[in-house]
């Protein structure tokens, strides 16, 4: 038989016109993936649902978001229950708040990595979180932009801040906005 022939399948009549299943065209390896490589896991708190939701789906993006919460206490239960890699919180929420959780975090676990997250592009609440022990103060106007840098640097355990000159003004539309697409498509 031609050697051609027996490697095309015609040794074996049965496969004839099958399309060949993935377990033949290669075997996995245990050895060379032993472990899937995973992502760094968020834990979020924002007590507003729609909010949390636009937050969860940036980071989702290149995160793991393993629980979203809706105030300080419950950030702090959570914690410990699933030890997050790095915490994003808003600020003003019901009973503790985000700076407070921050601070009553860090005194108790002072490798958190913290990331702040408000309305209010304050440069004396940024003060307030970074002396309470957050690495990164991020206004939600500018989330879009500046969420995911903000949480690698906290990832690296960096500050992070806007770059100087960097204003809502003119960061552009989020990404995917109407306006985005309707400016690259004329």
């Amino acid at each position: 038989m031609d050697p051609l022939a027996v490697r095309a399948g015609a040794s074996h009549p049965e496969f004839y016109g099958a399309a060949p299943q993935s377990s033949e065209l290669c075997r996995p390896c245990p050895v060379a993936y032993p472990r899937r490589v995973a992502r760094p896991r968020i834990l979020l708190a924002e007590d507003h649902p729609r909010v949390a939701q636009e937050l969860r789906r940036l980071l989702e993006l290149e995160f793991d978001v393993a629980a979203v919460v809706g105030d300080g206490d419950a950030l702090l239960r959570a914690v410990d229950a699933i030890d997050p890699d790095v915490i994003v919180t808003d600020i003003v929420m019901p009973g503790l708040d985000g700076i407070a959780a921050t601070s009553a975090l860090v005194a108790r676990r002072p490798d958190s990595r913290v990331v702040l997250v408000t309305v209010h592009d304050d440069p004396e609440l940024a003060e307030q979180g970074h002396a309470a022990g957050a690495l990164a103060f991020v206004a939600k106007l500018t989330a879009s932009s500046d969420l995911v840098p903000a949480v690698h640097a906290a990832l690296r355990h960096e500050r992070w801040h806007r770059e100087p000159g960097r204003s809502p003004s003119n960061l552009g539309p989020p990404r995917g906005s109407v306006r985005d697409d309707r400016e690259a498509n004329p």
